[in-house]
């Protein structure tokens, strides 16, 4: 929320419209500073006899507060009485922190609290109120609400961005660094809101790290840029999307009023950069025969350093970059925000325009120190000598890292005192150090006893662990998860038993500007996860010592993740690609970190086993992997999953594998355990039944696949009979759908078949072998009951195998029995096969999807290929390059048709 967005609030609502504006995120600093900002500039849109201005954060100002609120109050509502008059003008009511008041004043807070829940009434009595609270009221409330961040006032950075987007460089890329902390983000999200106030400047593309509860951190993706700069651009110049093929339709939005206007809104059918370039040219032209120049459009784009490590991101920026000479002809300029310069990208970066943070960070961190420490809801009183000496401290200590100082005056909010810390000489040395000390000292191991309730301290130290644990966060629900799965007996408890009253205590607890917490709303699942507001933060907290290591601790939480969110314990839960993605996203490498801190601490043989054997059965079961590839796409904000994240779940096994901390045989050696009870993969829809790579003649048995539901419900052991013969009976219907393997000691009632996809492990991979031989028999489980044992029956010789593939080989090349016949292959040896039906062409590209599910993927009715081509190598280049398969009509059939995804007029590369 702007300053100026505020002021437009207070219009609406001194004539009634939603008078109660409600301000949640991250506690205390950011919410005064939009407060006293937009005070500042109430008296140029409002006069001042319209309005007065009460501060409730401001001790002189009690005895108004609670006349002007006493219509609120319970003794008034239950006597029935006449309420006074309303005053004559207009009152605006004020409060950066409810948490805070109440701590100070609680009945004046109570009379807050209440007025909230009656906006009616606050217009009757002709009050607005602004409240700061940790979270949005109960539903219903009519009043509106605003998530606020942390504001940091760089004047001097933020003139200097402004007057390079107005042109006033020759530069169209501006790179602003600073190191982790220096307020890089911040300045961004202030940019934004300050550049839509620019006449001639349009900020078309943003993405940007939100401290309030972004997982992940920004990501430049192909597809939401093409579209974010055809909205601008189809506002203004509709012509120039017409020209490449764009369509528009009409969408009806609801206003506040409730009227309804209609909105044109492009629709591309291939949105790439090339498609971009275009529009951008024609756009241009456009506004130059109108004899106008085109407006400037910006492109914001926050943590080029960790943009670097996502494959996406890194191709958008570099393509992008690479048609710098055209951003003056477009009207294109280019904001970049990283820790130090990006080397290589492209060559000699077209941006000699820099801005370092560094240059002006003691004097901004000076003068916001010195503004905050005026303030009047601080518990602490300086006198002026003192604050000037403080602020020196900061500015001092901080070594131009903003994220700092604003941490050590929440010290001194949360504690109502100067921490002795800050008098050090010596310069912090990084974002993590800071915190490294100051959560300690948050947490009253430095206060004494009495600082804060016991319960407070506890469950606030604990829910900063649990957060920790993981890199996206965790849901309400994943949070109840963790905080209430079953220990070890006799392990203690002395926090809350439950996370919803932990989350109360954390809410009011020292540490709450440190935990992003989501929204409730009535009846469903709050948007949002919990999580530290910032890496660093989280990093701090993983290497902190737990107070109580019986209560939590960076490896306690580790393993309670993956006891309650996993199939791989009794008490987990199933395998979910729509609820579960955290999970899948991130147990593989949970279950390394506990592994390497098994191994580095000593823990006893039996412990460590049990986490390897763990990471084991995650591996071998391709559940987990089923589950990753079959996901549905991700919606905004959501976690990624897919073949990078079964890729990266991999490598961590394999990393343990080459450090010796899993040892091969535990894999290679191990049959597939049985589930403590079933574990199935849920995603969008059903997975499709796998067929063998060899299409078999009519009436010709397939080979079983691990996906097909009979098989799965035979290998988890889901099946349960009352007889030995019944559950015979039910082994010989598989002889009959089945090929069936012959074996020496055959005795009629047990079956050995092979099925695609069984007990894998990476070695059977790169051995070539794609399943193995499974011995299903009878087995009884007690109380009269049988079900089928399931023993994996090792053949080495991968030639007595009915399905392989090529071994060492991880991409297919152009010799593939399905490359070497499409229509297009760069090193045709055949004839393109023409295919009777559609259904016949969709089957070779299931067959080579089956061969190197690793290397393809599936998207927009393509199949999507790495292809390893040796002569690139020769050429100093990567050797695996990405192709798109498509089926075509032609005359007799149909095709298959490779084609180069460089230069493909239909679209992008696919993520491989």
């Amino acid at each position: 929320m702007r300053p100026q967005d505020f002021v437009g609030w207070l219009q609406g609502a001194l004539t009634g419209t939603r008078p109660v504006l409600c301000l949640t995120g991250l506690a205390g600093l950011g919410k005064r500073q939009l407060l006293r900002e937009a005070a500042s500039q109430l008296g140029h849109h409002i006069r001042p006899a319209e309005v007065d201005l009460v501060w409730l954060d401001d001790p002189g100002t009690d005895e108004r507060a609670l006349s002007l609120l006493a219509p609120f109050g319970e003794a008034v509502a239950a006597a029935g009485t006449q309420p006074p008059p309303a005053p004559r003008r207009s009152t605006l009511l004020l409060t950066a922190d409810l948490d805070a008041l109440r701590d100070r004043n609680p009945p004046l807070a109570d009379l807050v609290a209440r007025a909230v829940r009656s906006v009616t009434d606050v217009h009757r009595h002709r009050l607005a109120l602004v409240v700061g609270m940790a979270q949005r009221p109960a539903e219903p409330f009519q009043g509106r609400v605003e998530q606020v961040g942390f504001i940091q006032p760089r004047t001097t950075a933020l003139h200097h961005v402004t007057a390079w987007a107005r042109h006033d460089s020759a530069q169209d890329v501006l790179l602003v660094t600073g190191r982790p902390g220096a307020g890089k983000s911040t300045l961004a999200r202030t940019v934004l809101h300050r550049l839509a106030d620019e006449t001639g400047v349009t900020v078309a593309y943003a993405t940007v790290w939100d401290q309030v509860g972004q997982a992940g951190g920004p990501a430049v993706r192909e597809s939401e840029l093409v579209h974010a700069v055809a909205d601008v651009i189809g506002r203004d110049a509709p012509e120039a999307l017409l020209a490449h093929g764009a369509t528009f339709i009409k969408l009806t939005q609801q206003v506040g009023s409730g009227t309804a206007i209609g909105v044109n809104k492009p629709v591309i059918a291939t949105p790439t950069l090339g498609f971009l370039y275009g529009v951008l040219e024609a756009r241009a032209r456009i506004a130059r025969e109108r004899g106008d120049e085109p407006d400037t459009l910006v492109l914001v784009v926050d943590a080029v350093d960790d943009q670097r490590r996502d494959a996406e991101s890194l191709r958008v920026l570099t393509e992008l970059l690479t048609r710098y000479a055209d951003f003056a002809r477009w009207g294109l300029r280019l904001l970049l925000f990283s820790q130090y310069p990006p080397v290589g990208f492209p060559p000699d970066g077209p941006y000699p325009r820099r801005l370092d943070l560094a240059d002006s960070a003691d004097a901004d961190i000076g003068e916001y120190v010195l503004t905050t420490l005026t303030d009047p809801a601080l518990a602490v009183r300086l006198r002026a000598e003192r604050m000037d000496a403080v602020a020196a401290a900061v500015v001092r200590r901080c070594a131009g890292q903003f994220l700092v100082a604003a941490g050590y005056l929440a010290e001194i909010r949360a504690a109502g005192q100067v921490p002795a810390d800050l008098w050090r000489s010596e310069p912090i040395g990084s974002l993590v150090d800071y915190y490294h000390g100051a959560l300690p000292r948050l947490l009253g191991r430095d206060l004494g006893p009495g600082a804060w309730p016991e319960r407070v301290l506890r469950d606030s130290e604990r829910a900063l662990f649990i957060a920790a644990t993981t890199r996206h966060g965790l849901t309400e629900t994943e949070m109840s998860r963790v905080w209430t799965v079953a220990d070890e007996p006799g392990r203690s408890r002395p926090g809350s038993q439950t996370w919803r009253g932990a989350r109360e205590n954390v809410l009011r607890g020292p540490v709450r500007e440190y935990l992003v917490l989501p929204d409730p709303a009535a009846g469903a699942e709050p948007a949002g996860r919990v999580m530290l507001f910032h890496p660093a933060a989280a990093a701090a907290v993983r290497a902190m010592a737990a107070s109580d290591s019986e209560w939590t601790g960076a490896d306690l939480e580790r393993r309670r993740f993956v006891r309650a969110l996993t199939p791989l314990f009794p008490e987990g839960v199933e395998w979910d690609a729509r609820t579960g993605r955290l999970a899948l996203a991130e147990t593989p490498a949970r279950l390394a970190e506990i592994i390497d801190a098994a191994a580095e601490l000593g823990h006893d043989d039996e412990d460590l086993a049990l986490w390897q054997g763990r990471l084991a059965l995650l591996v071998e079961s391709w559940e987990w992997l089923e589950a990753c590839l079959l996901a549905p796409a991700p919606a905004a904000g959501d976690i990624p999953l897919g073949l990078d994240a079964a890729i990266a779940g991999l490598t961590v096994t394999q990393r343990l594998l080459d450090t010796g901390r899993l040892a091969s045989g535990l894999l290679s050696a191990r049959s597939v355990p049985v589930l403590p009870r079933p574990s199935r993969v849920i995603a969008s829809a059903p997975p499709p039944v796998e067929e063998s790579a060899e299409t078999p003649a009519p009436g010709q048995r397939r080979y079983a696949v691990l996906g097909q539901g009979e098989i799965v419900a035979f290998l988890t052991g889901e099946l349960r009979y009352t007889s030995r013969a019944e559950a015979v009976a039910s082994l010989q219907r598989l002889r009959e759908v089945y090929p069936i393997a012959r074996r020496e000691d055959d005795d009629g009632d047990s079956v050995r078949l092979w099925v695609k996809w069984f007990g894998l492990t990476i070695q059977d991979w790169e051995a070539g072998f794609v399943g193995h031989y499974v011995d299903l028999e009878p087995e009884p489980v007690g109380a009269g009951q049988w079900r089928i044992g399931v023993h994996k029956h090792r053949v080495d010789r991968i030639d007595r195998h009915p399905e392989r593939r090529s071994p060492g080989q991880a991409h297919p090349n152009w010799g593939h029995r399905v490359l070497r016949r499409a229509l297009g292959s760069p090193r045709p040896q055949q004839r393109p096969q023409i295919f009777a039906t559609r259904a016949e062409a969709e089957s070779q590209l299931d067959t080579l999807r089956e061969d190197y599910p690793l290397s393809t993927a599936w998207r927009a009715g393509r199949l999507g290929v790495l292809v390893y081509e040796g002569w690139r190598r020769e050429r100093s280049e990567k050797p695996t390059h990405q192709y798109s398969l498509r089926i075509e009509a032609t005359v007799g059939g149909y095709v298959v048709r490779a084609v180069d995804e460089d230069f493909d007029p239909e679209g992008g590369p696919d993520e491989l």
